[in-house]
């Protein structure tokens, strides 16, 4: 069986070998028990904060990207036909093309796609993840390490995005880094299997392509990063989520506004001009359905209570 499962990963262009040799891992080799679960773990939770506090607010649906994430732990680590490399290296490229598309389209993209397209690149990220991990496993009397080191993997990666994000990011940077690097580790183990990948064409063109990915994933992570603190004033990050205060127009004094947003969502516009300031705007305005509940219903004196986000604007439909 061994043997078997031996040549069938030697066949996807990865280690032919299950178990290396009994005098000990290599320290590299322990660095990736580490870092592969911490990964897979930044990406559970980043993706889980993007979707739910950045995309749409939606109950339970939490429940969706750690589901994800536990079935590519039983996909990979109950037999080696589940996972092959060249097939989820493709796989994370479009993905890669597909995050990068609706990080740029932000809310005009439609929450259905956004949702499918962050569950998808979580499940295929952490197939790479557990999937090469499960390819590093060690020899029967050295499981106890391997898989203490993965539950401290796993800790690093929720510490790191509960702690020391939202110390160290003021928005959910922790996505784009995980992000990236995925394709690191994917470079290394890559690289760690050179020996087997020199034979034949594939590691040639196969190395080249992945690296120059991962460089393009930077390049168009950093730039959509640009764009989006473009007109960004202040910012804080808490449990809640990120808010920033955006300045636009303010060499125009006559139409020169600040809008607050909470994640990629609106929450407040104001105008500068005094003459404007009272104007209801957002999701608030004149033609909007609570607008036309007020201006039609306005024959006689009435009360009108309000709760929730929205009541200063609404405020502003008062007389």
């Amino acid at each position: 069986v061994a043997r078997g499962s031996g040549l069938e990963e030697g066949r996807d262009g990865a280690s032919a070998t299950a178990h290396e040799a009994e005098d000990g891992p290599a320290r590299g080799r322990v660095w990736l028990w580490l870092l592969l679960p911490a990964c897979g773990t930044v990406l559970l939770m980043a993706t889980t904060n993007k979707i739910t506090q950045d995309v749409s607010v939606v109950p339970f649906l939490w429940v969706v990207p750690l589901g994800l994430y536990l079935s590519t732990f039983i996909l990979t680590f109950d037999s080696p036909r589940w996972y092959f490399r060249r097939w989820y290296t493709a796989a994370l490229l479009s993905c890669w093309v597909a995050v990068w598309w609706v990080l740029d389209k932000g809310v005009e993209a439609p929450i259905s796609v956004q949702l499918v397209i962050y569950s998808a690149t979580l499940f295929v990220t952490c197939m790479i993840c557990h999937g090469e991990l499960y390819r590093l496993r060690p020899a029967p009397r050295r499981l106890t390490a391997y898989y203490l080191t993965i539950s401290a993997g796993g800790a690093v990666g929720g510490v790191f995005v509960a702690l020391g994000a939202p110390l160290i990011f003021d928005s959910y940077s922790e996505f784009h880094w995980g992000l990236w690097a995925s394709g690191v580790l994917l470079v290394a183990v890559c690289f760690r299997d050179r020996s087997v990948w020199a034979v034949g064409r594939w590691w040639g063109p196969s190395w080249v392509s992945l690296s120059l990915a991962v460089g393009l994933l930077a390049w168009g992570l950093w730039i959509h990063a640009l764009r989006a603190d473009e007109g960004a004033g202040p910012s804080t990050r808490n449990f809640y989520g990120v808010l920033t205060l955006f300045d636009y127009d303010a060499e125009d004094p006559e139409n020169h506004y600040r809008l607050l947003r909470h994640g990629r969502i609106t929450h407040g516009l104001q105008f500068t001009n005094p003459d404007y300031a009272r104007l209801p705007t957002t999701y608030f305005g004149e033609t909007s359905g609570v607008g036309l509940a007020i201006r039609l219903t306005r024959t006689e004196a009435k009360r009108v209570g309000v709760v929730g986000l929205g009541g200063g604007t609404l405020a502003t439909h008062g007389r």
